[in-house]
């Protein structure tokens, strides 16, 4: 039996529940410990609340460290000490994951050795379009210049040699778990018609912090609900945008691009970042004064996230006392910060996935929107292009057109054949993206 491959692997956060695109990183961690075939150690740079035999139980993993000290050039130190400890140990591969000052030390605790010893620091965006304070740009470019720098697809690892002088990188594959997402999982009928609610027309409520309860409603679904490829809810249409709430990430352009549909189309916002207070206001500011926004799902005491096709409705006289009616023009909701985990239950429930970031890598939230079956109209920023079928870039618009994004948006809505046509060549092409091609990949990575 050949000896498992060691691999320290360096992970900025650890918390369970997460919104962020980490969920990806436990996820992989967990698949990789399944497998066997490498030894992994596990060091987690910050973790609220969960303790370490917690974590392992979470991870599948039995070797992890999570980091004591607070005080920032101590927590640097007691990392470096600890990487050198575990190349003492035989670990020769070091994979950092966005971590300036993870890579940082993992590099320095290695420099001086007498066996090979590699540091692989994964970063994946356009870093270049963002400043950085001049101790972090020169902590950045030196780790880009000595370490292996795992990245995705070639045109954006090119980017990054020619910026930034990187000597060696890997191409590694962004995966999305193509079965928790296809919608052959849990059929979109009965996602609309009740799972995970009560009956058609009652109130599902979550609660606020402070002890409030806020209150969602299913539509009615039409008559036509069913299978149809794309199935509608009292005219309602869902534009589901899932992702950090920053101007990176276009979040500030999504209230611009409502305003060009009427009240028969809404805006779905999972997520949450600096931008969300302006957002918030934005949507007010066009939507008139009761444009909802939803407390964030991640607070919710029990039950679970709303699935299908959703909005507020009016409540039945003296019912529910205090939830107000709709205002008519009310398209931008905001959901607040979603866990992972359940946002499978939204993209179910959407019918164009909209993505108008100024800044991307390889998007896992494309892959996701691909492996729902949900067509996208996203920013051809990144390594985006190469991540979508040839046929659906049309569907990709220069970053900032608000118009482009708009007449995408319709185009699709409006088509009914053209969108039945690109659900199913968003399905089936996912499938090349399936985790288990990168798990197979990340492994690759240390043979």
């Amino acid at each position: 039996m050949s000896e498992k491959i060691k691999v320290c692997y360096i992970l900025p956060f650890y918390k369970e529940g997460t919104d962020t695109h980490l969920f990806y990183n436990y996820e992989l961690i967990k698949k990789v410990a399944a497998r066997k075939e490498a030894d992994l150690f596990i060091i987690v740079e910050k973790c609220p609340k969960l303790s370490l035999g917690q974590i392992k139980e979470s991870l599948g993993i039995k070797s992890c460290y999570v980091q004591k000290f607070k005080f920032p050039p101590l927590r640097f130190f007691e990392l470096v000490l600890k990487c050198f400890k575990l190349r003492s140990q035989g670990y020769t591969n070091f994979y950092v994951h966005y971590s300036y000052y993870g890579a940082l030390a993992a590099k320095l605790a290695t420099w001086v050795s007498s066996t090979q010893v590699k540091v692989f620091y994964w970063n994946r965006g356009m870093p270049w379009l963002f400043k950085r304070g001049w101790f972090e740009e020169k902590v950045f470019r030196f780790i880009l210049r000595h370490t292996i720098l795992v990245t995705g697809p070639e045109s954006l690892a090119k980017e990054y040699q020619k910026r930034y002088g990187v000597k060696e990188y890997r191409v590694l594959s962004n995966w999305v778990d193509v079965e928790r997402f296809s919608q052959s999982n849990f059929p979109r009928s009965e996602v609309l018609q009740g799972h995970a609610y009560s009956p058609a027309g009652e109130l599902f409520c979550s609660s606020r912090r402070g002890g409030t309860a806020q209150c969602l409603a299913k539509l009615t679904p039409s008559e036509n609900s069913g299978e149809s490829a794309r199935l509608e809810f009292s005219g309602k249409h869902m534009i589901l945008f899932v992702h950090h709430l920053s101007k990176r990430k276009g979040a500030d352009l999504i209230p611009k691009i409502a305003k060009g549909f009427n009240d028969d189309v809404l805006f779905v916002v999972a997520g949450d970042g600096p931008e969300r207070e302006k957002l918030e206001k934005l949507a007010n500011d066009f939507a008139g004064p009761k444009a909802e926004v939803f407390q964030d799902f991640s607070q919710r005491d029990g039950g679970d996230l709303p699935a299908g096709r959703q909005g507020l409705s009016n409540s039945p006289a003296g019912e529910y006392a205090g939830l107000e009616k709709p205002a008519a023009k009310a398209q931008v909701k905001l959901l607040g910060k979603v866990p992972n985990s359940e946002i499978p239950e939204l993209f179910r429930a959407a019918d164009v996935f909209l993505m108008p970031s100024r800044e991307e890598g390889s998007p896992h939230v494309i892959l996701e929107a691909m492996a729902s079956g949900v067509p996208f109209v996203a920013s051809d920023v990144g390594g985006v292009r190469e991540l979508v079928p040839k046929e659906l870039e049309q569907f990709l618009c220069p970053s900032e057109d608000v118009k482009c994004f708009q007449d995408k948006i319709k185009t699709l809505l409006d088509k009914n054949e053209l969108y039945s046509s690109i659900r199913a060549q968003c399905l089936e092409y996912a499938k090349k993206f399936d985790i288990a091609r990168g798990v197979e990949e990340f492994v690759d990575l240390f043979k």
